[in-house]
């Protein structure tokens, strides 16, 4: 796996350039990480010429690695790899959802990102047409792989479990790309604003051939975030790559991403599969309890900084990341538990 960062102008430059091409990220504000395009590759031997794909991923936090929920962000109906075109929009034969995760406000943590892209089985017109009445009833879990075993008894969704449980498992990937990401960290990739192209490191496909040879197209080409030639704007079609854009922009709705993300990770370890809709509620709810149990533990762990901070510089971050994490406090908490930490801080 191989990461580049976009310059302004598409340029690529390393992904330990401070760049900043937007807003540049702030503890406390907005962050944003979301999918723009994705190349399959060109057609395979043992492919027919046209195929199902779905897009997955997996976002982890700070110095942990442990498993994380799967999102699905995209399934894309006969993709043909003969023509091999770049995915960029969402509509017609396509589902999904291009943003990978959301914070209302970024408490300055280390990001671990893993995107996989996949062939899956053909995937009928009416299972498409179902897919929305599946998504409404789960909810914002909708996009999380936990929450498929749970959405059985909807009778359409026998055929997204079936076509979702082989995928998951194939191991003829398109692309599986892991990238970590740090925020104002010397000799690490830089968590900051800017596209970032994450592609296969390989024969055709080196670091420095890509820096030299090639950039990324502009909000003002015909066809935006894609790879192509520097010398004469041909394609790049040598391997996989997605193209992934982070920025502080504040979305509405996405205001409870965590929470969703949440209840994914409890729904992973959750035994009891037959209660459907009830379990859904349940674990959204205890979501909400335990997400403001993680933020008061990172909380602790921050005051507990604070009395050691020698300087004003470093007191005013840590009381700045304090203040990130307060505002992740679910809507129902939020009063009493910001009550409790003023006092506490005083």
């Amino acid at each position: 796996m191989a990461v580049l960062l976009s310059d302004r102008d598409g340029t690529l430059v390393p992904a330990t350039t401070e760049v900043n091409a937007g807003a540049p990220l702030e503890i406390g504000k907005p962050l944003g990480m979301s999918m723009l395009s994705f190349f399959p590759g060109t057609i395979k031997n043992d492919w027919g010429g046209k195929a199902e794909i779905m897009i997955t991923s997996e976002i982890r936090f700070g110095p942990m690695n442990q498993a994380a929920p799967r999102r699905i962000n995209m399934l894309l109906q006969k993709y043909n790899f003969r023509q091999a075109p770049v995915i960029s929009d969402y509509g017609g034969d396509v589902y999904g959802d291009p943003m990978l995760y959301y914070s209302k406000a970024y408490a300055g943590q280390r990001i671990g990102l893993t995107l996989r892209g996949v062939e899956t089985d053909k995937i009928s017109r009416s299972t498409w047409k179902g897919m929305e009445k599946v998504i409404s009833t789960v909810g914002n879990l909708a996009l999380f792989t936990s929450a498929v075993p749970y959405i059985g008894y909807i009778s359409i969704a026998k055929n997204v479990i079936r076509i979702l449980s082989k995928a998951l498992v194939r191991n003829d990937r398109l692309q599986t790309s892991r990238v970590d990401l740090y925020f104002k960290e010397d000799n690490k990739k830089l968590l900051q604003t800017g596209r970032y192209l994450i592609w296969e490191h390989g024969k055709g496909a080196t670091w420095a051939t890509m820096i030299k040879n090639y950039r990324l197209t502009g909000a003002g080409a015909p066809e935006p975030n894609q790879l192509v030639s520097i010398k004469d704007g041909s394609p790049f079609k040598v391997a996989p790559y997605f193209v992934v854009q982070i920025d502080r922009k504040a979305r509405k709705a996405y205001a409870d991403f965590e929470i969703g993300a949440g209840s994914a990770e409890l729904l992973d370890n959750w035994g009891d599969k037959s209660q459907g809709a009830t379990v859904l509620d349940a674990i959204q709810q205890l979501a909400e309890q335990v997400n403001d149990a993680r933020q008061l533990t990172q909380i602790e762990d921050l005051v507990s900084d604070l009395k050691k901070a020698e300087s004003d510089e470093e007191k005013a971050m840590i009381r700045e990341q304090i203040k990130a994490h307060s505002e992740l406090f679910t809507k129902n908490n939020s009063a009493l538990l910001n009550e409790l930490l003023a006092s506490y801080l005083k």
